[in-house]
């Protein structure tokens, strides 16, 4: 079996295989090929089930805008672009908030006047004003 111009091409054993499942023409194989022809290989080729034949590229749906009218491709290009970079912009905003937060605990944690383990001031002082501030 060989797939032949979006047709599929068969020999005489296969057809025999299929019972009269599918309708089929004489697909001429020996003219082509010395090996089928020295070897006197019958070759069909099988006809679509579903009718008419169509080419590949009448399957292929044409981009539509939201109106339905068709969009051409510059515009479809210029619309991707800008999508892109807003992405980009958004995701470039993101990291730099998420940076400058990691920053800003680190700043924290290096700070002189708290220690590390307990979250408490060195000094005293600054310990009790904060627990004196309403809450």
């Amino acid at each position: 079996m060989r797939l032949q111009s979006f047709r599929v091409h068969i020999t005489s054993v296969t057809l025999a295989h299929l019972n009269g499942a599918y309708k089929v023409e004489d697909g001429d194989g020996d003219v082509r090929d010395p090996y089928l022809k020295e070897h006197n290989v019958k070759t069909y080729f099988v006809i679509n089930p579903k009718g008419e034949k169509r080419s590949p590229q009448h399957h292929i749906r044409p981009r539509h805008t939201l109106d339905g009218a068709k969009m051409r491709a510059s515009v479809r290009m210029t619309r991707t672009k800008s999508q892109k970079r807003r992405f980009e912009e958004e995701l470039n905003e993101r990291m730099i908030q998420a940076i400058d937060g990691i920053n800003a605990q680190k700043q924290w944690l290096k700070s002189e006047d708290i220690q590390r383990i307990s979250l408490l001031f060195y000094n005293k002082t600054l310990e009790k004003e904060i627990l004196v501030l309403p809450k």
